[in-house]
């Protein structure tokens, strides 16, 4: 069931019912989703972000993250329900998103001190800014499109990570294969730029030649 559409610079936004979840959609392509029951509020439904934690196995240190593309906002809920010691800033470059977030996904009932919400191109606002992070995830996308994936947008990011910082993506790309020249690219601009590099399969039961979510991960420290 939609329940809001608009056009938007961006692309066409959408709201979506559908079973127990709020899907928020840019030109057709889930870009975020919630749960609607009080009793799973706080829970990942995208096994993507589900292994965004293992930046804490990496370095239990973690005490700031940045993200990139807030979406729904699905992963900060998360976050600042399990990490009560942590801070979180998210860079949402849409304001119809944010206005979708506070109608739809009730983003002015988890706003509190511990998370800053920027409204801004995330490499812009990187570029004038000296703030570093423990951990930076980079969740970026316009539709189908992602974002801040080039050569460039790594060293800047790289710049903005304390020591043992560790840098995560969510990638969409074939690993092997015809399909895979995007996975190699960034791949090989993740190895170039830091000490550590490595990828992992968010649904270990889908083939590696098909195109899925792979979280790539970076860290001038050991990954494992």
């Amino acid at each position: 069931m939609i329940l809001f559409q608009k056009k938007t610079p961006f692309g066409t936004l959408e709201v979506a019912e559908e079973k127990d979840r709020r899907v928020l959609l840019c030109n057709g392509h889930i870009e975020s989703a919630v749960y609607l029951s009080a009793e799973k509020e706080n829970e990942l439904i995208f096994p993507y972000m589900q292994r965004f934690s293992y930046a804490f196995a990496v370095n239990p240190n973690i005490h700031r993250t940045l993200l990139i593309g807030g979406g729904a906002f699905a992963y900060p809920r998360y976050y600042l329900a399990h990490y009560p010691d942590c801070r979180i800033d998210v860079i949402e470059i849409s304001e119809d998103i944010l206005a979708i977030d506070q109608k739809y996904f009730s983003l002015d009932a988890i706003r509190n001190e511990r998370m800053k919400i920027i409204c801004e191109d995330g490499m812009h606002y990187l570029q004038k800014r000296a703030d570093t992070y423990d951990l930076i995830i980079n969740d970026a996308f316009v539709g189908s499109t992602e974002t801040c994936r080039d050569l460039s947008a790594v060293q800047l990011i790289h710049r903005h990570l304390n020591e043992h910082g560790i840098y995560l993506v969510n990638a969409a790309v074939s690993v092997k294969g015809p399909f895979s020249t995007k996975f190699r690219h960034f791949d090989t601009i993740l190895k170039k730029e830091f000490k550590a590099a490595a990828m992992m399969q968010c649904d270990e039961q889908r083939s590696l030649y098909e195109k899925q979510n792979i979280l790539m991960i970076a860290s001038d420290d050991s990954l494992l």
